[in-house]
C-alpha cells in the first residue's frame, strides 16, 4: 500500500507543494493553477491532512493560509508538522498566505520565520513566483564573487572563514582585466576596494553603473580608511554598499547575502517566463553573449537548438487554451530538467523555445535533445473533455564557430534547419549525423 494518497505524477513536473487552507474552493483553484504549471499541489484542509502530506519525498516547500481570527495558532501548527518529520529534520521553506489586507505578518514567536507573505486571491503569476522562490531555497546558496583589492589580506582572510565553502571568490589586484573577468565570471558580487591601481574604486563603479549588464551588479566597497565624505561618494556611484575594515565577519556575509539574495530574487522575476519557468528571450540572449565570450577565448565549441511545437495552433483550437498551457509548461519543465546548470533554456516566443549546449558540439547537442523529444513525445495530455493525446516538437541546431560566430549568425541557421525540419514531415531534429560522417 502506498504510503501517499495517490497523486498523477509524471517526470516533466518540477516542484512539488503543500497547501493548508480550510477553505476547498480555494484548494481546488490553487490546484487548477498547478495544473497548468506543471506544479503537485497537494492540498490540506486542517492540520491533520497537512501532517500525512508533510514527509511526502518531492516536498520543495509550504503554503500555509493564516486565518483570521486564527482557529489554530501557527506556532502549534509548525510544532505539529515539524513533531511528524523524522528525526530532526527541518521544515520546507515556507509562506503564509493572509486572507484580510493590511495584516502585518504574525509569525514574531514562530521558530523559523516565513520566507513569504502572500494576499488572497493568489493569481497565476504570483503563485509561479512563490513557488519558484520555495524551491529555490531548497539548495544552499553558493555565492560567486568577484574581487578587486590590490592587497591579499582580505582574499586570504575570507578564504579562511567557517562558511568560506558557500563562496567562490575570484581575486584581481588591478582593474585592467576587470570587464574580462565580469563577462566571464558573471558573479553575483564585486566587492571593490576604494583604493585601487589606475583608477579609484568609485570611478570603476560610475562606469560600471553605465553598462546596462551591470546595471544591478551588487557593488560593496571595501576600505582600510572610513571617511563619510568617502561613504557619502560610494552611495553616489551607485554602491550598495560601504564596509570599513577591520569588519565582523559575520556582519559582513550577512550584509552579503542580503544583497546577493534580494538582487537574485529581482532578476529571476524579470528574468524568467511565468508559465514555463525558463529564461525570457532577453534574459537569454543577454547571457548567450557571456557563454560565446567564454567558448571563443577557450577554443570550444558551443550547440544553439531552437525548438518549435509541432501543430499547436491545432492543439489550442481543439482542446483549448488552458491545456495548450500545459503542453508549453510541460516542455519548459522538461527542458529545465535535463540539462547542465550550465547550459541555458528559454521560451523564445509562442510555442518556440531555445537551448545552448556550452563545450558541446552539434552531433552531441542533437543526440542530448532526441532524448528529450522522445521522452516529451510520451507524456500524455488530457483535455478538459479528458481527451488524451500526444505531443512532438521539431528542432534546428546551429554550431558555433562552423554556422558562424555572433548570435544573430547562429540564430539563423538554427532557424533555418528548423525551418526544413518542418517542411519535410515534422517532429524531427536537424541537422542529421550519417554514422561514420564527420560533424562540427
Amino acid at each position: 500500500m502506498s504510503k501517499f494518497p495517490a497523486f498523477p505524477h509524471h517526470s516533466a513536473q518540477a516542484s512539488t507543494i503543500l497547501v493548508m487552507d480550510s477553505d476547498a474552493d480555494f484548494l481546488s483553484e490553487i490546484t487548477r493553477l498547478g495544473e497548468q504549471l506543471i506544479v503537485k499541489v497537494l492540498g490540506a484542509r486542517n492540520l491533520e491532512q497537512a501532517a500525512r502530506w508533510i514527509n511526502h519525498p518531492e516536498l520543495t516547500g509550504m503554503l500555509i493560509t493564516v486565518p483570521d481570527p486564527p482557529a489554530t495558532s501557527l506556532p502549534h501548527i509548525l510544532q505539529t508538522l515539524a513533531s511528524s518529520r523524522p528525526g530532526a529534520e527541518p521544515l520546507p521553506p515556507f509562506g503564509l498566505i493572509y486572507e484580510q489586507s493590511g495584516l502585518l505578518v504574525r509569525a514574531h514567536d514562530v521558530p523559523t520565520p516565513a520566507a513569504l507573505a502572500l494576499q488572497k486571491p493568489l493569481d497565476r503569476t504570483t503563485f509561479s513566483q512563490a513557488v519558484h522562490y520555495l524551491g529555490s531555497l531548497q539548495s544552499p546558496t553558493r555565492l560567486n564573487v568577484l574581487l578587486l583589492d590590490p592587497q591579499h589580506n582580505f582574499a586570504r582572510r575570507i578564504q579562511t572563514l567557517p562558511n568560506a565553502a558557500n563562496i567562490c571568490l575570484h581575486h584581481l589586484t588591478h582593474p585592467a582585466g576587470l570587464l574580462d573577468e565580469l563577462e566571464h565570471l558573471r558573479p553575483d558580487a564585486l566587492l571593490l576596494h576604494t583604493h585601487t591601481p589606475a583608477m579609484s574604486g568609485f570611478e570603476i563603479c560610475r562606469i560600471l553603473r553605465t553598462i546596462p549588464t551591470w546595471i544591478d551588479l551588487p557593488i560593496l566597497f571595501l576600505t582600510d580608511r572610513p571617511d563619510p565624505a568617502q561613504r557619502l561618494a560610494a552611495f553616489k556611484v551607485g554602491g550598495d554598499d560601504y564596509l570599513a575594515q577591520p569588519i565582523a565577519w559575520d556582519e559582513f556575509i550577512a550584509r552579503l547575502h542580503v544583497r546577493v539574495e534580494r538582487t537574485r530574487l529581482v532578476r529571476d522575476r524579470a528574468d524568467r517566463d511565468i508559465l514555463t519557468g525558463l529564461l525570457t528571450r532577453r534574459a537569454f540572449v543577454e547571457q548567450l553573449a557571456g557563454r560565446l565570450a567564454e567558448v571563443s577565448r577557450h577554443a570550444r565549441p558551443l550547440a544553439f537548438c531552437l525548438l518549435d511545437l509541432d501543430r499547436f495552433k491545432q492543439i489550442n483550437d481543439t482542446y483549448g487554451h488552458l491545456t495548450g498551457d500545459r503542453v508549453l509548461a510541460t516542455l519548459g519543465r522538461l527542458l529545465a530538467n535535463r540539462f547542465r546548470i550550465e547550459d541555458l533554456r528559454a521560451r523564445w516566443g509562442g510555442e518556440e523555445f531555445a537551448v545552448v549546449l556550452v563545450n558541446e558540439d552539434a552531433h552531441t547537442a542533437r543526440l542530448a535533445l532526441q532524448r528529450v523529444a522522445d521522452e516529451f513525445a510520451r507524456i500524455p495530455f488530457k483535455s478538459e473533455e479528458d481527451q488524451t493525446f500526444h505531443v512532438t516538437f521539431s528542432a534546428g541546431i546551429s554550431h558555433f564557430p562552423a554556422d558562424g560566430l555572433e548570435p544573430e549568425e547562429l540564430l539563423y541557421a538554427a532557424d533555418q534547419r528548423l525551418l526544413d525540419a518542418k517542411q519535410t514531415g515534422r517532429n524531427r531534429i536537424l541537422p542529421i549525423f550519417p554514422s561514420g560522417h564527420p560533424h562540427p
